[in-house]
């Protein structure tokens, strides 16, 4: 038995994984080099490792670039297109808006 990235530590199998906090980071890092300094994170099922890990990734490049970490700009949970469409249609319309969003 194999476990692929949405693994449970419950169960001794062995596990091929994914670095998701590295890569969320890197996104956020290249989207800081860029010039972006309102980056949203779309993220799915917060009990599930994979998005605490990318979650976890997304707020240290936050910190590390010295940018800007807003609360309303996190949103767990998006798990369909029309979900995370309606979420950024929603900060969109906010008084401190994204200018990126990593999903």
């Amino acid at each position: 038995f194999i476990q692929f990235d949405r693994i449970s530590p419950a169960i001794d199998s062995y596990t091929v994984v994914n670095d998701n906090e590295e890569a969320s980071y890197q996104a956020v890092a290249h989207l800081a080099k860029q010039g972006y300094q309102n980056i949203a994170y779309f993220g799915g099922p917060a009990h599930l490792n994979l998005y605490q890990e990318r979650k976890q990734g997304y707020k240290n490049a936050l910190k590390d670039f010295g940018l800007t970490f807003y609360e309303d700009f996190v949103k767990d949970e998006i798990i369909s297109t029309a979900s995370g469409k309606q979420e950024a249609l929603h900060l969109l319309q906010t008084d401190v808006k994204p200018d990126a969003f990593l999903c």
